[in-house]
């Protein structure tokens, strides 16, 4: 088995060589992972948040630099990912209506929003005068964690928007 190093050396250019050699401080880091279900190298999800300010032409050679690597495989000595078992996280949401007389029809439509995913569990019991709403969803990395529970707080928010006539506004490029 050869090094990342070893092959990065021989294949890229000098200059592409010593920006990753900066981008991993010195080979200190290794950004890449194999993923023996796709015969691919990628990112590993961890390096990319902590690198989220990495330019455009850093993305682009670290593309090239996996192209490079699938091409070799398993020939390369390097981490293989192993998928992780999920983690789960739930959140409760109560809609009463002694806040809001729309309380329980956002927590409707909101309700109508999740299921149109399937990443969402979703279970709801009404009480006198309110709706009580659990939502459950998978995740297995922080940045997994952080991207759907920020789409849960955007459906509940576009629930609200629907309910109160509030759209969002854009124009078509």
């Amino acid at each position: 088995m050869r090094s990342v190093r070893e092959v990065l050396r021989e294949r890229l250019s000098p200059a592409d060589y010593q920006r990753l050699e900066e981008l991993t401080q010195g080979w200190q880091e290794i950004p890449f992972e194999y993923y023996p279900d796709c015969n691919a190298f990628q990112t590993s999800d961890e390096w990319e948040l902590s690198h989220s300010h990495l330019g455009e032409e850093d993305l682009q050679l670290l593309l090239r630099a996996c192209e490079v690597l699938s091409q070799l495989g398993e020939a390369v000595d390097i981490p293989v990912y192993r998928d992780q078992a999920p983690e789960w996280f739930t959140q409760d949401f109560i809609f009463d209506d002694g806040n809001s007389r729309d309380s329980t029809v956002v927590g409707a439509k909101f309700i109508a929003l999740l299921a149109k995913n399937p990443a969402y569990r979703v279970e709801a019991r009404e009480f006198p005068g309110g709706l009580h709403v659990q939502v459950t969803f998978s995740y297995r990395s922080e940045l997994e964690f952080s991207r759907e529970h920020n789409n849960v707080r955007l459906l509940l928010e576009s629930a609200r928007n629907v309910v109160q006539r509030r759209f969002f506004g854009g124009y078509r490029l």
